[in-house]
């Protein structure tokens, strides 16, 4: 049985790394996420660290930006491992940053649906980043 958590250990904190983010090229749209890719070494043993935003631009009251970032959370806790199983195999290590850019809140299910096509577009991102590399 696979373990769904979000351990401290994935969520990205160093402002170093977040900043490096920021400014690489590495982006995927997919309304409503933006999602920013990095691919580094990072401070810990997870083959990923990822950090959740919500612009208080958009959504003015706390409980609001608070409701959608829980939400954001368990849609990529519960379907992160096949990014993880890519990342482990190819011995990657990836900082993404994802960003609420909707004006107006989505119920769990339509989030889910979205984190889950981000997701899967981040693998071939990454496959294609190689091969220019190489």
């Amino acid at each position: 049985m696979k373990k769904n958590s979000l351990n401290k250990d994935e969520i990205l904190s160093l402002k170093k790394v977040i900043a490096e983010t920021f400014e690489k090229q590495n982006k995927i749209f997919n309304f409503p996420f933006k999602v920013l890719i990095n691919s580094s070494v990072l401070p810990t043993t997870k083959p990923a660290q990822v950090l959740f935003t919500v612009p208080k631009r958009n959504f003015k009251l706390a409980v609001d930006r608070n409701r959608i970032r829980r939400r954001i959370k368990e849609a990529y806790r519960k379907n992160k491992h096949a990014l993880y199983q890519y990342l482990d195999v190819n011995n990657l290590q990836l900082a993404i940053i994802i960003i609420y850019i909707g004006k107006e809140d989505m119920s769990y299910s339509e989030i889910e649906k979205k984190i889950i096509l981000s997701l899967q577009k981040i693998i071939p991102l990454l496959e294609e980043s190689t091969k220019n590399k190489s």
